[in-house]
């Protein structure tokens, strides 16, 4: 519906006098129980979005109800037996029903969604090991509480990281692969909706594909599952593609502001008086601020999160590209010697990413296929780690356009170097394994890291690893260059690295490793990524992790206006390939045989549940024809019973069944 035709729907509500409902006529011909005060607004009419939903709490209660249902925890779960007993009135899944066995015990079976009961404590001590990398989430261990089997005090930006990034990862081996891949693919949709940067062709993509998600979880969940936050789901991609990224939209902003402001109450008798004190004095300071010294940390220059304090690395006049980058050593530097292979590995590393070398790198090149025609890629890859070095220390020499910091390019960096145990640099955190390692109480993984290169085709590659070491390269022969490099494992890029463009998931062979040696990467070209084992045990799973990018807080992509060649290529979800794409030849079968084990039922009150409902339906399941031509003698029977009823009041009951079982046959 247009802005338009709300607005005369709006218009041609009339008031309910009875005090029933707010507006004649509630129920059956509309749904309205009131109008906003801006549709007087005559220009709010033409808008094109007329509300927002908070995807906060979307999110946050979406995330809830799986998580709760599919660890199956008691009072919190939306798979109970009221759930179940919806399952059989308006379902057709017999394997689902609450029946009764020869010892006259109501048995709940166990769905096929549903982690067993010797599970659930290993996927909670999952949650518990699970550690992300500095100031991305919350630590999660503190909401674990495994005496309990539960979750205790989770926020919301919790459930976003749970729903994200944790869920898919936590249930995959526990539960049938239609059922997790169903949950995979939930996953992925929040991921692409809350990107920081949104195409509006992919959001398109997700208002079609949306909808079959949500069949797809209905024919899986129990109806109880689904409630208005389930189906507001729908509307989420329209609105992001018409309102923009969801960042600025959500209530995490609000509540920020909220939460300030009431910082600003010191005298709660007057709430607002002091709110509006405070704030003139806040305008004040941030004005006077402005006339300060530069060295003097105010709110406009406030201290940042990383690069503060510990060694500074910098080369401030130097040329070269590479030595461009500032950072912060942190630990104190103990020297270390490097064999001749890393040595001639690290300087080999720096060169071939120094634009200033390219011109010697082509001429190498050119050289070595004058004198082998026959030459492969292979053999010159070989040449070039042997030979290239020296062939360029000496044909820097003899180039009249090598300025000062080239020739001492050239001429290479000490053996000795110096080991530390963190560096910030590019608003990232990074640790050395072996520092983490040594310090257990340590509550966040940042050992990481990811370089992305290109291969011969033009495809990206990207080499994920684990660093081992920081070190500092220092240059000696003219002025004074310093270098920090990451030592890392790097796993096999190929062989070792699998992804599913439609779940959104790059997973990495923990046990695999790169063949070449090039253990070294350049840290102000090395991306922080985290690595999430699966909880299940199952071989399948064991030595296979998944991995995620991470994106410097406070940092957006650069865009060149007048450059339209990637206008299509927004960045999405960083380090995830393809788009959201629904499997729709993967629905859940809903006749599929549910799990051999099951639960008990031994509270009263579900019995009672359970047994009303059974009486209920085998009333209703009783012949009209029977109802009414019910003898003489079972009426005196229900006299004698009641002991107060009146022949009288039975024909009244004989009527009241009848009107029912009419009001049955008409709705089925």
């Amino acid at each position: 519906m247009s802005g338009d035709d709300v607005y005369e729907e709006l218009q041609s509500l009339v008031p309910d006098e009875t005090g029933k409902s707010t507006f004649v006529g509630f129920g059956k011909e509309h749904n309205w129980i009131g109008v906003s005060g801006f549709w007087q607004l005559e220009y709010f009419r033409k808008f094109l979005l007329h509300h927002n939903i908070d995807v906060m709490h979307n999110e946050k209660n979406v995330s809830e109800a799986l998580l709760n249902t599919c660890l199956d925890i008691p009072d919190k779960t939306k798979d109970n037996i009221k759930a179940r007993l919806d399952i059989a009135r308006y379902c057709d899944r017999s394997k689902l029903h609450v029946t009764k066995n020869s010892r006259g015990v109501w048995k709940k079976p166990k769905a096929n969604y549903c982690v067993e009961k010797d599970d659930l404590i290993t996927v909670l001590k999952w949650f518990k090991e699970v550690k992300f990398s500095d100031g991305y989430a919350a630590n999660l261990s503190k909401a674990v509480n495994l005496a309990q089997k539960r979750f205790i005090g989770l926020k919301s930006h919790d459930h976003h990281i749970i729903i994200e990034r944790l869920i898919a990862v936590a249930l995959r081996g526990f539960i049938p692969e239609k059922e997790w891949k169903d949950i995979a693919e939930l996953s992925h949709f929040y991921r692409q909706l809350c990107a920081k940067e949104i195409e509006p062709k992919r959001m398109r993509e997700l208002e079609k594909e949306i909808p079959v998600l949500l069949c797809k979880l209905e024919k899986m969940f129990p109806p109880g599952f689904f409630n208005v936050m389930q189906h507001l789901m729908v509307h989420l991609p329209y609105e992001a593609r018409v309102g923009g990224p969801v960042a600025y939209r959500w209530m995490y902003v609000f509540e920020r502001a909220m939460h300030h402001l009431r910082l600003k109450v010191r005298n709660k008798a007057r709430v607002e008086g002091s709110i509006v004190e405070a704030c003139i004095v806040q305008e004040i300071r941030n004005c006077v601020s402005l006339y300060f010294s530069d060295h003097v940390r105010t709110i406009w220059k406030k201290n940042p999160r990383y690069n503060i304090g510990g060694t500074r690395v910098h080369n401030d006049e130097c040329t070269l590209d590479v030595f461009q980058y500032e950072g912060n050593l942190r630990g104190r530097g103990t020297a270390v010697d490097l064999t001749q292979q890393e040595l001639n590995a690290a300087r080999l590393y720096i060169l071939t990413n120094c634009s200033s070398v390219d011109r010697f790198r082509e001429a190498f090149t050119e050289e070595k296929y004058k004198e082998n025609p026959n030459l492969t890629g292979v053999g010159l890859d070989k040449l070039m780690t042997e030979e290239f070095v020296e062939w360029f220390k000496i044909a820097c020499k003899s180039d009249p356009d090598s300025d000062e910091d080239l020739w001492n390019l050239a001429n290479g960096c000490s053996s000795r170097v110096y080991s530390y145990n963190s560096y910030d640099v590019n608003g990232f955190r990074f640790r050395s394994e072996l520092y983490e390692k040594n310090c257990r109480r340590l509550k966040t993984v940042n050992i990481g890291v990811c370089l992305s290169s290109f291969t011969s085709n033009g495809e990206q590659l990207d080499y994920y690893g684990v660093i081992e070491d920081i070190i500092k390269l220092s240059f000696t022969v003219g002025k004074k260059l310093e270098m920090v490099l990451f030592r890392c494992r790097w796993f096999d890029p190929t062989k070792g690295m699998r992804s599913d463009a439609k779940l959104g998931l790059v997973e990495i062979n923990s046990c695999s490793r790169l063949k070449i040696f090039e253990p070294f990467a350049m840290a102000h070209q090395a991306t922080q990524a985290y690595y999430l084992k699966y909880a299940s045990p199952k071989r399948y799973l064991r030595d296979w992790r998944v991995v995620y990018k991470i994106q410097p807080r406070n940092s957006l992509r650069n865009l060149d206006e007048n450059d339209t060649s990637n206008a299509d290529d927004f960045f999405q979800e960083d380090g995830q390939q393809g788009s959201f794409s629904v499997d729709i030849d993967n629905f859940v079968d809903e006749f599929t045989v549910s799990r051999n084990q099951s639960d008990d039922v031994l509270d009263p009150a579900k019995i009672e549940m359970i047994e009303n409902q059974n009486n209920d339906e085998n009333d209703e399941e009783l012949p009209e024809e029977e109802l009414e031509d019910s003898s003489d003698e079972e009426e005196e029977e229900i006299e004698e019973e009641e002991g107060q009823e009146q022949r009288d009041g039975a024909e009244d009951d004989d009527d009241r069944i009848e009107h029912d079982s009419e009001y049955d046959d008409d709705d089925y």
